[in-house]
This record gives structure tokens, sequence and C-alpha cells, in this order.
């Protein structure tokens, strides 16, 4: 039996039988899955059966290292408890909502005076009313853009106050003052400025009862109010109004007739279905309203490893997530099977909405006809993703294998930096780094600069090369590991260990404190080692960079930056610390390393352990610490190709940098705007590419992202500037 298995029965036997939440970890102390369960042993100890036929569950007990876990109450509170876990750490193994940060909600600020409706990406409680989720944020515009022409109701971020109400007209205070006012919108219309009184309270209020209705499904009583106001100002000969309020009308019948679901019963009702394709749930929601279908949303869903043993599991996952963002609750819930959980969930969602909710599970008539038909709708949806992502690999990756058949490079090239310049007659002079990753943009790994040397001066060349020295200088670790391609580090075994202690006796300026094989990793050339390191673990967690040592013949060439990168890698300190003599801080600070005043006590109480590499006895020792996490991810990451913004002489300028940096392993391409011409180094004619080929649409969207990229800075800083003077 493995130390592995012992560990996990020890820890089944300390998990009690009440209700709680549990966690697996891996090796790395990383959670793999959150889950919920009644009676925590039970259900913990279910996993460790070996008679699973999922998939998932196989792949994930293999996983497990480690096992946490928090007792509640009761299994209500460890379902809140595990969803808001889960929405957090979002597990591996766990189901979790895709694109959860692009849905979104429409809000009417109801403790407002006079009331805005606007979308909005989250729902807070301020007292306002939410709707939603909703997957297309386009739709939802489009529709409040419906809404204004029909309801003139205010769009601007004014604060105003009522003062007094009267019968068509009204009296008020702009408290906060974000735009000149009466603004456009009143002016063409769209607005009934309520800013300068041109509206009551009551009137506004009306409109925005009406909105809020037609959201709900109430589509009948707004089309008799506004039927009743439009007779109401014919009666008063107020022909121009009543002919504004019939064209409401109009505009309202047009929606509602396209309603293609209706029952009678003019309930509540929220209708669930979905489909699995490989490891993505598409989740259909019919939203009915007073019997009419007021929303139909489609979500995406993953976890890893999913099939059809999953599907009880799966439906308590997809019922948890999506009333955890809908905004309101119907009476009823209509799902396609049963589920294990099922009056868990009715408590939940009784617990949220304050009333019961009941989830049916139909066999027959309206209900589960209405299921079938958001079972395909779902089904359709994830044939039109896959299509879509099809289309999308052909124009990206496709693409991207093409363009390397045509540079003549075997390699992938998957990472792909754009740089640009931007400037107004020399002053503000910028430069954009955009990159794409897999022919998509990774928007997290942009990065601009403000040029140092010439600005007031027009040298796009110049300023590239500028650029181009600023970013590739954080590759030089890399670039070294790349051109000694027959270096190879690794933890040595028993007898290479061996060998290195025998070199730490013979030097006396390496520390011999506590050597532990695990510690080390070792330099070889030819399996001779040339060089090596270690980092020592203190009890506190408190790591030092210890008995670092590079053969004489081979100083000078970085090798030893080159095993502090690898042991900072295996052992993912959050701080390393380092003792050396003050001679050595140049060297150190190379890496990253800055000199500190004191280390943690430990170091400080153990410091002589480090007495003979340190030199102690002359006192003229540093200390120093380094933060793995300051350094950036995007400037340590090597490019497979990079390309510039311009011809022939861009291209030539920046080739002369690679070659002072001794940087030979990275192909360097440029594209010219007027001819859409594609230029590569030591070569006097442009490469010929069909205009309607996917490689020469795949650069110009990344050159025209790193343009938009670099004058969007350039703009923001001339603006700054004319703001100050």
């Amino acid at each position: 039996m493995s130390n592995n298995e012992i560990s996990i029965r020890e820890k089944l036997r300390q998990i009690p039988f009440e209700p709680g939440i549990y966690k697996f970890l891996d090796k790395n102390k990383d959670i793999l899955y959150v889950g919920k369960a009644k009676s925590l042993k039970k259900r913990v100890k279910s996993y460790f059966q070996k008679n699973h036929k999922s998939e998932r569950t196989v792949s994930l007990v293999s996983q497990i290292k480690d096992i946490e876990f928090i007792i509640t109450n009761t299994e209500l509170e460890a379902l809140i408890l595990e969803t808001n876990l889960i929405k957090e750490i979002r597990p591996k193994y766990n189901v979790l909502m895709k694109d959860d940060k692009n849905y979104v909600y429409i809000k009417v600020t109801k403790n407002e005076d006079f009331p805005r409706i606007y979308l909005t990406r989250k729902i807070e409680k301020d007292g306002a009313k939410y709707y939603g989720p909703k997957t297309s944020a386009k739709r939802v515009i489009q529709l409040l853009e419906l809404i204004r022409k029909i309801f003139p109701i205010r769009n601007c971020t004014l604060e105003m106050e009522l003062i007094q109400d009267f019968e068509d007209k009204s009296e008020v205070k702009v408290t906060k003052k974000t735009i000149n006012y009466p603004c456009l919108e009143y002016h063409i219309n769209r607005c009934a400025a309520p800013c300068i009184g041109l509206i009551s309270k009551v009137y506004y209020q009306e409109m925005i009862d009406n909105i809020c209705r037609f959201f709900e499904g109430h589509t009948k009583e707004i089309e008799d109010t506004i039927r009743l106001r439009m007779q109401k100002f014919a009666e008063e000969k107020k022909f121009e109004q009543a002919a504004k309020i019939r064209d409401n009308l109009q505009n309202i019948q047009n929606i509602t007739e396209k309603q293609i679901i209706s029952e009678p019963s003019l309930i509540s009702r929220d209708i669930i279905n979905y489909v699995i394709h490989e490891d993505t749930i598409i989740l259909t929601v019919f939203v009915i309203r007073n019997g009419k279908l007021i929303n139909q949303e489609n979500f995406k869903l993953g976890t890893v490893s999913l099939n059809s043993m999953d599907l009880p599991d799966i439906l308590t996952y997809l019922l948890k997530h999506y009333y955890q963002i809908a905004a309101d609750f119907p009476n009823e819930v209509v799902v396609p099977h049963e589920f294990e959980d099922r009056e868990i969930i009715e408590e939940y969602l009784k617990n949220e909405k304050g009333k019961k909710v009941n989830i049916l599970i139909p066999q027959k008539g309206i209900k589960d006809q209405l299921l079938e038909l958001a079972r395909r709708n779902a089904l359709i949806y994830s044939q039109t993703l896959r299509a879509d992502f099809e289309k999308e690999k052909e124009r990206t990756v496709g693409a991207i294998k093409n363009l390397g058949k045509i540079l003549g490079i075997d390699r992938n090239l998957k990472r792909i930096e754009a740089f640009d310049i931007s400037h107004l007659g020399g002053s503000e002079t910028v430069a954009s780094m955009i990159v794409f990753d897999s022919g998509k943009p990774l928007k997290s790994d942009y990065r601009r600069f403000k040029l140092r040397n010439f600005q007031g001066k027009i040298d796009d060349f110049g300023s590239m090369q500028e650029i181009l020295k600023r970013r590739l200088k954080y590759l030089k670790f890399e670039m070294e590991e790349e051109k000694n391609s027959d270096i190879k580090i690794k933890t040595p075994n028993k007898k290479e260990f061996e060998e290195i202690k025998k070199i730490i006796e013979s030097t006396p300026t390496i520390s011999d404190f506590d050597l532990k094989k695990e510690d080390f990793l070792a330099m070889f050339k030819e399996d001779k080692i040339i060089g090596f390191g270690r980092i020592y673990n203190y009890e506190e967690n408190v790591k030092i960079l210890s008995s670092l040592w590079i053969d004489e013949t081979f100083r000078g060439k970085k090798f030893g930056y080159l095993i502090i990168k690898k042991l900072v890698e295996k052992f993912k300190p959050k701080r390393l610390y380092l003792i050396c003599k003050s001679e050595l801080k140049d060297y150190y600070a190379v890496f990253g390393f800055k000199e500190i005043k004191i280390a943690p006590e430990i170091i400080e109480k153990n410091i002589n352990n480090f007495c003979k590499e340190t030199c102690l006895c002359s006192g003229n020792i540093l200390r120093m610490a380094f933060e793995p996490k300051k350094i950036d991810k995007s400037f340590s990451s090597k490019p497979d190709l990079i390309l510039l913004d311009g011809g022939k002489g861009q291209l030539s300028s920046v080739m002369e940098i690679l070659r002072e940096m001794e940087i030979i392993n990275i192909p360097v391409i440029s594209i010219a705007k007027k001819n859409e011409e594609i230029f590569i180094p030591n070569e006097k004619d442009p490469l010929i590419i069909s205009k309607d080929s996917s490689v020469l649409h795949l650069l110009q969207r990344i050159r025209d992202e790193s343009h938009r990229f670099a004058i969007t800075y350039h703009k923001n800083l001339r603006d700054k500037n004319l703001f100050e003077v």
C-alpha cells in the first residue's frame, strides 16, 4: 500500500457523518473538486469505492492527494457554501459556467425619483430591480433602444431630486451635474427631460412601471394602460399626444406578436433542459412569465470527461449555478429527469425567493413538449457552436500553420508579438506590444511603452529599435538556455549527489549545511556535472538560495542564472532569500534580487550555517531577496514570431538590434500598409500572398490590433496633457 493510500485512509477515518463541504486537493495543494454532502463520511468514502463507471470520477480520484472538509449545521448551508466556493475557486472537476463574466442584466434604478434603465454586469443590493441573466449584451442594447423609442425615459447619469410634483410637470433639483442639460436626447424627442421638469414624476413612474410589466410578460396590461391614455388625450383633443401614444401601442403589439409560446394558465415557469457535447454542457432556459415566453437563453458550462453516468450530478450543478446568477425565480421549475438533491434545491430556491418553488418532472403534456423544445434548442445551439469553432479554427490555427509553411518555420507559431509606434509630429511618442496566442488576442499580455530617447523627434526606426531592445532584454536567460541546448539541468540521482558532496567538501566557500538531494538541481554537459545549486526550505516555509557553484571552465556564460531560474520554477517560492558577499550584489541583482536590511528571524538565527559561503568572518555580507511574482509573465515569454508594422527599412533596423543582442532564433517579419506587402530578413522582394488568403487576413488583424492599442495610448496621453495645460 502506498503512502498516499495510507494518508487518504487516515483522512477518511477523521471525516464525520455530519453535513458539510469537502475539498479534494492534488499534489500541489491545488483544489481539484468541491462538493457538499448530507453525510460527509458517506459521500467522500463513496469516491474511493472500486465500482466507479464514470471516467470523470476515476480521473479525479487518481489525482487526490489530500482531503479537507468544513462542517455545517444543515445541508442547505453546505449547498450555499459549496456554490460560493466553486464560484470563487473554479476547481477543475466541478461543472463551471463558461463566459460568466459576459452575462448581463437589465437594471431599473427604482430607488431614484426618475429611474433609469440600463445594462449592467452584476447584481447589487441597492434597491434596484434586475432582469436576467442574458447572454447577449448586443440584444439587450437593441431591446433598450427600442424601449426608449416607445417610452422617452432618461438615459443620462444626472442625479436629480424631486422638489414638487404637478399634473404634467415637476420641479426638480439636479444634485450632480455630469453633462450639460437638457441634452441632445431631449432635442430629438428621445427623452421627456425630467432634468428641467417637463414631465411629472407620476407620469414618468407610469412609464417605468409599464416597462417593468413588459419585462415580466404583462403585455396585455401595458396595452390596456396605453390604450386608455390614448383615449384620454383624444377626448381632450390633444391629438398630437394621442398619435404618439398610438405609435407606442403599435410598437408594443409588434413585439408581443412575436411570442411563439403562450399558456392559458398565466403561471411563471422556467423550462430547463440541456445537452452534452464532449466536455461542454449547453443549458437552455425558457423563461415563461404570466403564460408568455419572455426570454430564452443558452448557457455554456464545462468540466472534464463528462458522460451519461454524471447526469444526476449535472442537473444539480446546473440548477445551483443558474439560480445563483438569476435575477428572479419562478413558481415552477420544469426539468427533464429526477436527481438526488431535488428536495435540497427546492429548499434553496424557497430560501432565496421567500416562497415555495416546485421542481416538476413531467412525463407528458405541454410541459413535456416544452422540455423537448428546449432540448432541441440546446442541440441546435451546440451544433452552431461547433460549426463556429471549426470556422474559427480554420481562421486562426489553420492560418498559423500556413504562415509557418510560407516562412519555412517548422515549429508552431503559437505566440506572435506585434509592435507599432504612434506619435504626432514626434510628440508623445509611444509604442505598443500586443500578443496573439494560437491566433487569438491575449490581452492580459499586452504591454505599452513610452519612448525614452526619441521624444520630440520623428524617428520611427530608432523608436522601434529602442522598444525591441527594452522588450527582448527580458529573454536573456531563455536565450542562453537555447544557445546551450547540450546543457541539461535536473535533480541529481544518488550517485551524482555523492559527487556534488565531494565538490562541496573540497570548496571552502560553499555551505555544507544540512545537504539533501531533493533540494538540489545539477547542470550537466556530456554527463559531467558543471554546476549545481539548491533552495533550502526552513520549517517556517522560508526558502533560501544556497550552494550555487559553477565549474571554473564554464564561468561567465550565465549558467548560474539558468540554475537559479530552474530552481525557482521547480520550488515556486513566494519569496527567495539569499546571503552573499557584497561583491556579488551586482551579479544577483541582474537576476532580480534586491538588497534587504534584515532577513527573516530564522535565517538570522542560523546565519552561521552559511559562514563558509559568505565569508561571515569578514562581516562583509548582504541579505537579498527575490520575488518571482514580480516577474512579468508576458515579457518572460518567448515569442515564436515578431511582427512589425512597417516596411523593409523598419525590419532592417530591428534586425540590427537582434544581431547586437545575439538573438538568432526568433523570426521577425514586417507588414507594410500601402500594398499589404510582407517583408522577411535578407530578402530583397516582399512575399506575394493572395489578398483573400487567411494568412494575410491573420497578419492584418494582428497589425491592426497593435496599431489600435498604440494609438489609443497615444491619444490618452495627448488628452491628459491637453487637460493639464
